[in-house]
């Protein structure tokens, strides 16, 4: 199983606004378009599914790793919004395939806490710009301390490999 933890784009100032509505900017949107077109160049091509945090700027940002790399989703995982239970998400893991190919999108610091559970079972966790991607790849079922880090690519490094 291929898992790709991926980082919301930016998103509105918080004022005034409940921290669950705030959407991504257009300049969050062009952003994660870019660093989408980069993530292609890497060779990433098409994954199964996408499920997101249901926060809207997470809701959105599936929407466009959906869209870009022809997935199904994004469907709603709790366990990916804000402080939730990395478990849960390895729960939902573990039903899919082991050929899958998953976007997971959520909020810092916790997908990058989530890579490094899943990686190494403890740590701070890996630092994840908006719209930065880790890859993860798993040989069997998905279980913590057993994943593959492959690689954590900057948004920067992924827009410009989209040049």
């Amino acid at each position: 199983m291929e898992v790709y933890l991926v980082r919301h784009g930016i998103a509105e100032d918080g004022a005034g606004k409940p921290d669950e509505d705030r959407a991504l900017t257009s300049e969050g949107e062009k952003k994660t378009k870019r660093a989408l077109r980069g993530l292609r160049k890497l060779g990433v091509r098409r994954l199964d599914l996408v499920f997101s945090s249901p926060l809207v700027r997470a809701w959105e940002t599936g929407k466009l790793v959906a869209r870009a790399l022809g997935a199904d989703g994004p469907r709603v995982e709790r366990g990916l919004a804000p402080g939730g239970d990395p478990r849960a998400v390895l729960e939902r893991l573990s039903e899919e395939t082991p050929e899958a190919r998953v976007g997971l999108v959520g909020h810092q610091p916790d997908p990058g806490r989530l890579a490094t559970w899943l990686a190494v079972g403890s740590g701070r966790g890996l630092p994840l710009g908006k719209a930065g991607v880790a890859r993860i790849d798993f040989a069997e079922k998905p279980e913590a301390a057993q994943g593959d880090l492959v690689w954590l690519l900057t948004p920067e490094v992924l827009r410009r490999l989209a040049r």
